[in-house]
């Protein structure tokens, strides 16, 4: 395989899971495809076996896998390697929409990591995330979410609003980074968004968490593809 291959594989993968909830969805799936055995968090561990793997998650967001290795005249190292499965970004504020005062529907993010701000403009975006809710016979249930269209933006002022806009700018939160998503809707809401997505009652819904997501596409680039780019690398 050439290296751009692989990098082409790991930008796939990243498209494919916006947020650290699909990561670990996928991760699992892959771990199980490949004969990992699940340790359900909260119920007694299976019998550990030489020669066999194991995983388990945390609060959908974190996952641990290991592997038993066969005794060849006693075990006397192991191997440690960890990665994340986060990346700094905007995360919506619980009760997000805010309608300002020219008819606009914006949301109100807040930071997420050592977030750099600048490359989050002028560029679709859209939410990923998971939603909790009620189902039909009481019990709660949580569910992964990633809208597949460009759904939302925060547009850069134009030049002769903003004078210093080649100088550096201090982004606040609160003004710059509140994308924009609809206009002339005073009664919709997000959780309209994510019942029309889950096809359920939208009054079921009890909470959610969701990240912004960036939309431009990963890529291999240069004379020999020895570049690639993509977003959500930390």
């Amino acid at each position: 395989m050439h290296h751009y291959d692989e990098a082409k594989e790991l930008c796939d993968f990243i498209a494919q899971n916006p947020s650290p909830f699909h990561v670990v969805s996928a991760l699992s799936d892959l771990l199980k495809k490949a004969g990992f055995i699940e340790a359900e968090s909260g119920k007694p561990f299976p019998r550990q076996e030489e020669g066999k793997g194991y995983f388990t998650t945390r609060e959908g967001s974190s996952i641990l896998a290991w592997r038993i290795p066969k005794a060849k005249g006693g075990r006397k190292a192991f191997s440690i390697v960890s990665a994340h499965t986060d990346s700094p970004t905007l995360r919506l504020k619980s009760g997000s929409l805010i309608p300002n005062k020219d008819g606009y529907l914006v949301l109100d993010m807040e930071t997420y990591g050592g977030l750099l701000m600048a490359p989050w403009f002028d560029r679709p975006l859209s939410l990923a995330g998971r939603v909790f809710y009620t189902k039909a016979d009481g019990t709660v249930a949580c569910a992964l979410v990633s809208f597949d269209r460009d759904l939302c933006m925060l547009p850069s002022l134009a030049i002769h609003m903003n004078r210093n806009a080649n100088h550096g700018i201090d982004y606040n939160v609160q003004k710059e980074l509140m994308p924009l998503i609809g206009q002339d809707d005073k009664d919709w809401e997000v959780n309209d968004l994510l019942a029309e997505e889950l096809g359920i009652d939208k009054s079921s819904i009890l909470e959610s968490d969701l990240t912004l997501v960036n939309r431009s596409p990963a890529s291999n680039w240069g004379l020999h593809k020895e570049f690639f780019s993509s977003p959500r690398i930390d």
